[in-house]
């Protein structure tokens, strides 16, 4: 933290922690050397067109693969292709964010400028090979099994067998190619022609992949980027930026005093027992639903009853008393810091290999406010964070608990059984438990949830990509659809429900940000509220919403999933 807040000392470094990688970047003299630089950089944190990892084999969720991901890139395919407005800004501020990182460590404003260009053209031809967003939602499309000598033979030029050798893989079960396409075509680039442009793309990510670790003026670069994305130019007080560094590398232990501080063994018992009363009230819905068949419903049930529940925080916290920090009066420097700490993430991934998956492990530090379903361990994990106002509180009253966390929980626990959490089983493995004719008719749901919110405009030009959001919007319509049934049976006031539930959505956006937002499968705050909670006959009631009011929805045209 000390060594984060010193911009005295990192300013006065400038870009001297990182002078020696840009150094092997430039001496590469051919595709040879470029290859080798790609592996030797790798275990440092590096990585650009080559990059793996190890976690839980989508088919089998207790074993541990190798995974080959897609080659990097600075900017989404969407806004690589896009011809609108915003994506011909957001192109323009990234160029300029290039030419300032390069400009920054030394080049002059034409080399700079000529750097952030071959940059964006090379980029540009990998974003072509990369799957689009609706296409990542398709398991089949990322889960590609081959053998080493299938992926030497794919990418020939790429250094990714050596990788797998040099990181102690080689006894891997199975190697998974998320994006052979993409693979392929990173391959065929890596060529002498290309050389310049990809040793400017492997300068650019060290700079800019270690701007948290350098000095201020990059700092204010990523954030006059930024202001392209968000319509708001602002750097955090230097306090800030040092916590968030120390939560990046350090979280948990945070999470650690913020449970001590924050988050009491009452609320962890109301929370479990909570989620215990809506997974049950799922099943119930499930065994009574008029679309969905008995062999269907029992999949389904089975699902529920082996979901794994996590509040608050984890039963053992993770032990980092083998990381050393050097600081600045011993000659450490933050890149130094964080080079070590990738190093020993890579040198964990053969021992990962090694063993069962940790199923204990959390995604999410406990401080975060946030909560999530993983599919593969098949749980369900809500952080001590996600479990404070305006969401939940142990004073608040029953409706306003339900309409905060409880729909939260109910929406987490939707996504066990919405159209990506569907594909796997009770054991978190990809396969398939549908009867065929109850999948489909699951699919036209998922569909009408599509084009419900690919017709929300906005902006003018602007709409919901509904086709990625289906996930989210089944959750949210899942969760609340469980909340109002509980209410339905405790004869509960409604309306502070549908008002907690707005309050924990509450949010204030820019135009840019409003816009750069529609490339996320969550819909806009505003939407997930008021295209959630108009498919509830509820509302109409509580609100007396009637036919030509802007929100009306015709009864036959009202989503109804679970």
């Amino acid at each position: 933290y000390r060594m984060l807040e010193d911009f005295d000392t990192r300013d006065a470094l400038g870009f001297s922690p990182i002078q020696k990688r840009l150094e092997q970047v430039e001496e590469v003299s051919n595709v040879s050397q470029m290859k080798s630089l790609l592996e030797n950089m790798f275990p440092l944190g590096y990585s650009s067109l080559a990059q793996l990892g190890v976690e839980a084999d989508t088919a089998d969720s207790n074993v541990n693969a190798v995974y080959i991901y897609a080659p990097s890139i600075g900017l989404s395919k969407q806004y690589y292709e896009g011809e609108d407005a915003f994506s011909q800004e957001v192109r323009k501020g990234y160029l300029q964010y290039m030419a300032d990182c390069f400009t920054l460590a030394g080049d002059t404003e034409d080399e700079a400028r000529e750097r952030a260009r071959q940059v964006m053209a090379f980029e540009k031809e990998l974003a072509s090979a990369l799957l689009s967003k609706e296409e990542e939602a398709d398991m089949e499309k990322q889960y590609h099994v081959m053998r080493l000598e299938e992926v030497e033979a794919m990418s020939p030029n790429l250094p990714l067998g050596d990788m797998i050798r040099d990181a102690g893989l080689l006894e891997a079960s199975k190697i998974v190619v998320s994006q052979p396409e993409a693979l392929q075509k990173a391959n065929a680039l890596f060529t002498e022609e290309n050389l310049s442009a990809m040793k400017n793309q492997l300068r650019f990510f060290i700079i800019s992949e270690n701007s948290g670790a350098l000095n201020k003026k990059l700092i204010e670069a990523g954030a006059r980027y930024d202001a392209v994305m968000t319509g708001v130019y602002s750097v955090s007080e230097d306090a800030d930026i040092a916590f968030g560094g120390v939560s990046s590398y350090f979280g948990e232990l945070l999470g650690k005093l913020f449970v001590e501080k924050s988050f009491s063994p009452k609320a962890k018992a109301d929370a479990e027992e909570m989620v215990s009363e809506i997974i049950a009230e799922y099943k119930e819905r499930l065994g009574s639903l008029d679309w969905m068949s008995q062999e269907t419903k029992e999949h389904a049930i089975k699902k529920l009853e082996k979901m794994h529940v996590k509040v608050g925080y984890p039963d053992a916290w993770l032990d980092y008393s083998d990381v050393a920090v050097t600081d600045y009066a011993q000659g450490g420097d933050l890149v130094q810091f964080k080079e070590a700490w990738s190093q020993r993430s890579y040198g964990e991934m053969a021992e990962r290999l090694k063993a069962p998956v940790d199923k204990s492990t959390w995604g999410m530090d406990p401080q975060e406010v946030n909560a999530y379903y993983d599919a593969q361990n098949n749980e369900i994990v809500f952080p001590a964070g996600i479990l404070q106002s305006p969401y939940y509180d142990v004073s608040f009253s029953r409706e306003e608990n339900l309409g905060g966390i409880g729909a939260v929980m109910g929406h987490e626990i939707s996504h066990a059984l919405d159209d990506s959490g569907a594909q796997f089983d009770e054991n978190g493995n990809y396969t398939n438990w549908w009867r065929a004719e109850d999948y489909e008719k699951f699919q036209a749901k998922v569909q009408q949830a599509a084009d419900i919110y690919s017709a929300i405009e906005v902006l003018p030009g602007y709409h919901i990509n509904g086709e990625i959001c289906t996930g989210e919007i089944l959750a949210d319509l899942g969760g609340m659809t469980i909340v109002m049934e509980i209410a339905r049976k405790e004869n509960l006031d409604t309306k502070k429900i549908f008002e907690a539930y707005a309050r924990s959505y509450r949010e204030k956006m820019t135009d840019e940000m409003l816009i750069s937002s529609l490339t996320d499968e969550h819909p806009p705050a505003k939407y997930r509220t008021n295209n959630i909670v108009n498919l509830l006959d509820e509302f109409y009631q509580d609100y007396e919403v009637q036919e030509g009011d802007p929100m009306y929805v015709k009864p036959e045209n009202r989503l109804k999933v679970w």
